[in-house]
């Protein structure tokens, strides 16, 4: 038996045989069943804020913050002591926060209390103070590390005409974060 073909079909048929071959040849190199697993997880760190004392010290996280004060010896007086705020935040979308402080008055009893306010200061294009007693930042989208929201200062003051008595004072600045996102 014999089989003849014409030129046109010879073309055709030997393209055909090229084409399987050079997809078997391929198909070597291709994995038939694939099975992929992912394991992996995200470690979500939102946003964290840091407190360092004036001497660069960072706030242990175990315990209350503690600010001393020494009162002179005179008629009138000011004293004041700072504190600095730093965030690391890993947000998926550029939002907003409100850091605010409730500060109560140093004070012996109700017939001592002593003049207490805070000061907020800030250089983060991203922060602004808001009413004297919050910090209004804004976060980026991505990893931030260590930035610098800004600095609060208490400051504690005694004019000429105001007699306290000796003794320790106390009092105590309340943060409140609120995330405005």
């Amino acid at each position: 038996m014999s089989l003849y073909l014409e030129d046109g079909m010879k073309k055709y048929i030997l393209g055909f045989c090229l084409l399987i071959l050079s997809v078997s040849l391929g198909a070597e190199n291709l994995v038939s069943n694939a099975t992929v697993s992912l394991k992996a997880s995200i470690a979500v760190q939102d946003i964290s804020i840091d407190m360092y004392y004036e001497n660069g010290v960072k706030q242990d996280e175990e315990f209350d913050g503690l600010l001393s004060f020494e009162f002179p010896a005179t008629d009138t007086w000011q004293v004041e002591q700072s504190v600095y705020f730093t965030y690391s935040s890993n947000v998926a979308t550029t939002s907003r926060g409100v850091l605010s402080f409730t500060i109560s008055p140093l004070k012996k009893n109700d017939g001592n209390i002593l003049n207490t306010s805070i000061k907020l200061e800030s250089e983060n294009v991203m922060t602004s103070i808001r009413d004297g007693n919050s910090f209004n930042i804004g976060f980026l989208t991505g990893p931030q590390t260590k930035v610098a929201i800004g600095k609060l200062t208490v400051v504690v003051s005694k004019t000429s005409s105001q007699v306290f008595s000796s003794g320790l004072y106390s009092g105590s600045i309340t943060l409140t974060f609120t995330n405005e996102a």
